[in-house]
């Protein structure tokens, strides 16, 4: 029966990836209701590694997979990446209901449209971690005029990262960045 018990103990990971934030100690309880997690798993396969691009939803009313997409990280400023849009989600979070089994709590502004855009250009060259935050836009066959000025738009907002500002109780240092 011991044995059963300490296997009962083992927690196996549901697929390529690391964790990133383990609560479990030496001498804690977890019990599998109410769903608290102990550890924050990443998964690191190749469907687990695309983005998602969140648009209001007017916005995603024309574009279809295969539409070119231009990304500039935050990370990475004043670099621009392309990619193809892979997917546009048929759902929004507002119409989801949560693993608790309540509905999702809709906020004014929020219920935006997901589209899933996968990068074309090699980033292996810069530290961009899983959940960076960037800038999306998309380029449809549709008012191909409005593209140019998205261009424009989105490489001015690559420009600004490269001075950003972090407030000064924080824990990277503070003051002005590169």
């Amino acid at each position: 029966m011991a044995e059963y018990d300490l296997d009962q103990t083992t927690t196996r990971a549901p697929g390529p990836g690391f964790v990133t934030q383990v609560a479990l100690r030496p001498g804690v309880f977890t019990v599998p209701i109410p769903l608290t997690p102990v550890m924050v798993f990443v998964n690191t396969g190749p469907q687990d590694t695309g983005m998602a691009a969140a648009f209001q939803q007017n916005s995603l009313q024309r574009v279809v997979p295969g539409d070119d997409a231009e990304i500039a990280f935050d990370a990475v400023p004043g670099q621009i990446f392309h990619g193809k849009v892979l997917t546009v989600l048929d759902a929004i979070a507002a119409g989801q209901i949560l693993p608790s089994g309540g509905v999702q709590d809709f906020k004014p502004g929020e219920g935006r449209a997901l589209a899933r855009i996968t990068v074309t250009d090699d980033i292996s060259g810069y530290q961009i971690p899983l959940g960076s935050a960037a800038q999306v836009a998309i380029l449809t066959h549709h008012f191909h005029h409005i593209a140019l000025l998205r261009r424009i738009l989105l490489r001015m907002k690559s420009w600004q990262n490269y001075v950003f500002m972090e407030p000064h109780g924080g824990g990277g240092g503070g003051g002005a960045g590169h």
